[in-house]
This record gives C-alpha cells, structure tokens and sequence, in this order.
C-alpha cells in the first residue's frame, strides 16, 4: 500500500483547502461553517447575534441549476472520408443509452456540483452483469464523496486520462463487510493513512472497516503504446475481489482508468496542485457579510425604543391591549 499512502500524502494540503471550501459553502445557523473560531468565540462572550447570510449557496446553486438545465452531451462524429457514418451513428446511439439506463446526469451533476464547490468532482463507469443472460453492460455511477478518490498526481490530463493508478475507499460496518465477504480477515486501510474528508460514516457506531478500489493502467504484454486496466478490491491485508480465484487483479480490455474527474481551475502552488472553485474567491466576502449582518442585528435590538405618550383616560378599557406590548406607554395630566 506504499502507492495509496504516497498519493494520499501528495494530495493533503490541497484536500484540506477543498474541504473547508466544501463545507464553508454549505454553511448555516446550525454548523457556522463560514464562522472563524475566534470570531465565533468573541460574539458569543458577549451573547450577540452570530448570523449566517449564505448567499454563496444560491450563487453555486443557480450556476449548476443552470448547467442541468442545458446538460453537455458528446457526439460521436465520422472523422474523415474512410469513416462509417452509420458506426458513428451506432456508436452515438449506444452512449445515449448507457447515458439513460444509468441516469447518467444525476452523476454528472453530482460531480459538477463538487466542481463549482471545491474545484474538483469526480464520475465513474462501471461494468455490471445484467438479466438472465449475465450480459455486461456500462453503467456510469455517481461519487458522493469525492474525498474517498486517490488519483495518480502525476496525471496532466483534465479528466485524469493519463493517470497509471487510482483508488476509491469505502468505509463498513463489521456487519455489511462480512455480508460481503464473510470469509475474509477482517483487515482494513486504516494503517494506510487517510486523507482529509475520507472519513467513515457517523452511522457507523462501532469499528468501521476500509476498503479500497484499486485501478492500475498497465501495458499490454509485448506492446509499448496500447494498455489494459486492472481492477481489485483489497483491504490491505488480501485481495476481496479480482480474478476468478482472487489471486490478482481482474483484467478489463479497456485503455483508461474509467474515473473520471471534473476539474474548475487548477494551479501549481509550490509544487503542490490546488483545485479551486467558486467558493475559494467568495470566502472573504461572504463573512464581511456575515459579521456585518451580525453588527447590524445586534445595534437594532440594542437601539431603545421610544415610548407612546397618551393622557391619562385616554386608553380606558384598553389596558389589555397597551400593557401587553412594547414599547411601554407613558401617561400624563393634560393641563
């Protein structure tokens, strides 16, 4: 496991950032997210108003709103002369109907979602045995937690094309992973080093168990320039899913890793990539808004109210009414 722990140390710093823009983007009255500590410390000394205005969720939210709305679609197009337009056609009619049976924009808006928010999303394509014939077919697949990733840093590709290795993490109950595999050892990633926002569900009460997806895009035997992928799934200690006998990985005749991810802007900071999204540049902003809606608050509720002033007999029959309201009323002899 010495590759995941090297990834999972390479990406660190940059998934610390995205998890506070991630979570800072989701900010309300219940987690203050969008709060600093020592703010957030100073106010509630002196029991003043702590307001969340979020309004970077609404501009995150209209963004890819409007990106589902008009959801990008690719096209399979004949590239010169030589090629069958009616292949192309086919090939186009294929994608359209792995797109639909796997609600392919629920996955993609998920992963857009991730992008606007923390600068990096990601998607899968699965294969999965279907019906009475066993017949495989492609399945895309949404990644809630784009914190369970670990792709090869190395990648330059946008959608990590050119990654050699990457991991998805899974985290069980001891229940669920002997359900799975009720003849394994119990082991678990756990030793392997985690990074931030991987973490096991709040569910999960007692031991939770970590797994890993393992992807490796290796050359194909006697070939320099074409590839395979291989797949297991591993818990650090044995092989759970792979070949028939589980004695290594199982061979996809597939060129690509298929995770795909979605990136908003990414830049080199020291040697480290950074992912960046809408949330990083609205930070500031957003708790100036915060901490003047706060002061504003507080300096309305501290403002004295002025009192009614009517003669004495004026109210009669109305006590009731005044004596149950603010502000109070003050009475005076009429000369």
């Amino acid at each position: 496991m010495e590759r995941f722990r090297l990834i999972s140390e390479a990406e660190q710093p940059g998934r610390e950032r995205q998890l506070k823009d991630w979570q800072f983007s989701y900010g309300d009255e219940f987690n203050l997210y969008q709060w600093d500590a020592e703010a957030l410390r100073i106010r509630r000394a002196r029991v003043a108003p702590v307001l969340t205005n979020n309004r970077t969720d609404q501009y995150i939210k209209r963004l890819v709103n409007d990106i589902g709305d008009e959801m990008p679609a690719g096209q399979v197009e004949p590239v010169d002369a030589g090629d069958d337009p009616q292949l192309a056609s086919d090939i186009d009619g294929v994608i359209r109907y792995i797109q639909r049976t796997s609600d392919a924009d629920i996955a993609h808006l998920t992963a857009m979602n991730q992008q606007a928010r923390m600068g990096v999303g990601y998607w899968r394509i699965l294969p999965k045995r279907t019906g009475a014939h066993n017949r495989q077919d492609l399945k895309i697949q949404r990644i809630r937690n784009r914190f369970t990733v670990y792709l090869d840093p190395a990648a330059q590709d946008p959608a990590g094309a050119d990654a050699w290795d990457g991991y998805i993490t899974e985290d069980l109950d001891r229940e669920s992973y002997l359900r799975r595999w009720p003849q394994s050892a119990l082991g678990s990633l756990l030793q392997s080093g985690r990074g931030h926002g991987d973490v096991p569900a709040a569910w999960i009460k007692d031991q939770s168990y970590q797994v890993a997806e393992v992807w490796r895009r290796v050359p194909k035997p006697e070939t320099e320039d074409e590839f395979h992928v291989e797949w297991a799934v591993i818990n650090g200690i044995e092989i759970l899913e792979g070949n028939p006998d589980k004695s290594g990985p199982l061979i996809y005749p597939i060129p690509y890793i298929p995770i795909v991810r979605v990136i908003a802007e990414d830049f080199d900071d020291n040697g480290a990539v950074d992912y960046r999204g809408l949330t990083r540049g609205m930070r500031d902003p957003q708790k100036f808004g915060n901490y003047t809606d706060s002061a504003t608050a507080e300096s309305v509720a501290l403002t004295p109210e002025a009192a009614w002033v009517a003669a004495f007999g004026s109210l009669e029959g109305l006590s009731a009414d005044y004596e149950s309201r603010s502000p109070r009323v003050l009475f005076y002899h009429p000369q």
